[in-house]
C-alpha cells in the first residue's frame, strides 16, 4: 500500500532570531522518515496559521546527509530551499520516491512535492 505526503514551505521563526522559509510534511511519516520530523510552532506571519493551525511538522536534515555544499546549516536542522535537492536524494536512499516526471529544476519557491512510500 503506497504512503502519500505533502511537503510544503512554511515560514518559521526562530524566538529571538529571525524567520525563514523551512520545509513541512502533512502528517507523520511511516517508516525511516518519522525520525527526521518535528512539531514546531508556526510563525503567526505565515497565512497558513490561520486554516492550519499554530502548529506544523517540519522537516529534519539528518547529519548524514549534510555535505559540504548544502548552503546554509544555520536554521536549527530545518530543511531550507538549498538543501532540498540533497534532502531528497536521502530520503529517496531511505526508501520513498517522487511522483514520476518530477523534476527540480521546474519547481518554484512555493511548490508542493509529493513524497511517496510503499508500506508492505
Amino acid at each position: 500500500m503506497k504512503q502519500f505526503y505533502r511537503l510544503s514551505p512554511v515560514l518559521w521563526e526562530l524566538p529571538g532570531q529571525y524567520t525563514a522559509t523551512v520545509y513541512s510534511i502533512d502528517r507523520m511519516p511511516k517508516g525511516p522518515l518519522a525520525s527526521y520530523v518535528t512539531c514546531c510552532p508556526r510563525c503567526r506571519d505565515d497565512p497558513a496559521w490561520w486554516w492550519a493551525g499554530p502548529m506544523f511538522l517540519r522537516l529534519v536534515m539528518p547529519r548524514e546527509a549534510v555535505g559540504c555544499c548544502m548552503g546554509p546549516q544555520d536554521i536549527s536542522d530545518g530543511v531550507v530551499w538549498s538543501q532540498l535537492p540533497s534532502w531528497l536524494s536521502w530520503a529517496q536512499g531511505q526508501g520513498y520516491s517522487l511522483n514520476e516526471g518530477f523534476s527540480f529544476s521546474k519547481m518554484g519557491l512555493n511548490t508542493e512535492i509529493t513524497l511517496i512510500y510503499d508500506i508492505e
